[in-house]
């Protein structure tokens, strides 16, 4: 995750408040607002998929870039 976030040019700060949603094996299944696993992605195959809803909070708001996407994440 550390090397990832560092590619795409993020604070430390960034880096520190990066929530990570993983799986009951603890794979790292989304790196929320920026993006999802290969592993776990919806595709014409996927029979069932998890939907996660965040609402963001004015601190979350203002820490994260503008570019956030929430997409729909199938968890593995």
């Amino acid at each position: 995750v550390s090397d990832y976030l560092t590619d795409i040019k993020c604070s430390v700060i960034d880096k520190r408040r990066q929530q990570v949603v993983v799986d009951a094996t603890g794979t790292i299944v989304w790196l929320v607002g920026r993006r999802t696993s290969d592993k776990c992605r919806i595709d014409a195959t996927s029979a069932k998929a998890l939907v996660i809803s965040l609402k963001k909070s004015l601190y979350q708001f203002i820490s994260y870039s503008p570019h956030v996407d929430y997409p729909y994440t199938r968890v593995a």
